[in-house]
């Protein structure tokens, strides 16, 4: 089955540094500021194996790859892709651009990432003041790269300009323990997982974990359930399936040039620089995925990142 794509349409980003992770094109999780994934009160259309945002276009694929039961928190992989990698990005001297979202990652249910922003600030009080740092705008970006606001919880390492340690948005609750410079963050879910930087914990502490590089992946009993490994540019997922045959999942990069040509007025384009794109998906019983990219209108031989289909 083929299915063709909707280019997606533009829509803002945060961070022009995000660029490098369209870039390097990394399997490991990456994540952005963006409508990808499945934001809340989104309206979808769903047709195998994609999920389209009506709001945006943005397609959004998961392709499983395991699922274990647990004691009360279960592990679950899959290969997920989406097709709005281009923002455009308003630089504060002058010109704007286009950045880079995530790439197509494996990602598994541990997969998550608290972020926030640090402000070097003073104490009240008359002077000498005393220095301190106001942590706030917690963000947690979950697996599927959709951005969850906790805008009213901050802090400061020096405790005297008042703080929120508890703060909510749809589905999720942020609590911040030891404030100060050595504090800890964590979001719990409506079932009461708790979600830190690539790691899960149900309410009794059994913990599941994911990948920050070549290793492996386990599940609440400790045990290893996926390995990930890197050959040249390729990579590897495998596990033992329950009549010990190793089953595997490659997926495979071809080096290609990106370049954007989008024709918008003050936004400059990306020049053309290579770099790998999925092209490939091989699966444990022979069968594959193929991968198409968008060529660069008036540049045929290069692509734009975008997917035209799959």
């Amino acid at each position: 089955m083929k299915i063709t794509n909707r280019i997606a349409p533009i829509i803002q980003s945060a961070a022009r540094g995000l660029l490098f992770l369209l870039l390097l094109l990394s399997p490991l999780p990456g994540y952005s500021q963006s409508l990808t994934g499945l934001p809340p009160f989104g309206t979808f259309q769903k047709s195998a194996p994609g999920t389209t945002n009506l709001g945006n276009l943005n397609d959004h694929y998961e392709i499983p790859i395991r699922q274990t039961p647990g004691r009360v928190l279960g592990f679950s992989a899959a290969i997920e892709l989406d097709t709005a990698v281009w923002y455009s990005w308003a630089n504060p001297t002058g010109g704007d651009y286009w950045v880079g979202g995530r790439a197509a990652s494996v990602t598994t249910n541990a997969d998550g990432l608290i972020t926030d922003t640090t402000t070097p600030s003073q104490c009240p009080g008359p002077p000498p003041t005393t220095p301190t740092n106001i942590f706030s705008n917690f963000v947690y970006i979950d697996r599927h790269n959709t951005s969850h606001n906790f805008p009213g919880a901050h802090f400061d390492t020096q405790n005297c300009q008042g703080s929120v340690l508890t703060a909510y948005s749809l589905g999720y609750k942020l609590v911040i323990t030891n404030p100060g410079p050595s504090f800890t963050v964590t979001v719990y879910d409506s079932s009461g997982i708790a979600l830190n930087n690539y790691s899960a914990a149900d309410p009794n502490g059994n913990r599941i974990t994911t990948f920050t590089g070549p290793g492996t992946a386990t599940d609440s009993t400790g045990n290893g359930v996926l390995t990930f490994g890197i050959s040249g540019t390729n990579r590897t997922y495998t596990y033992t399936g329950p009549n010990g045959v190793l089953e595997t999942y490659q997926l495979n990069y071809t080096s290609v040039t990106l370049q954007t040509n989008f024709g918008c007025q003050y936004v400059h384009d990306q020049s053309p620089v290579s770099v790998n794109l999925l092209t490939s998906i091989q699966l444990p019983d022979g069968s594959s995925y193929v991968i198409t990219y968008e060529q660069t209108p008036g540049f045929s031989a290069n692509y734009t990142g975008r997917i035209a289909s799959i």
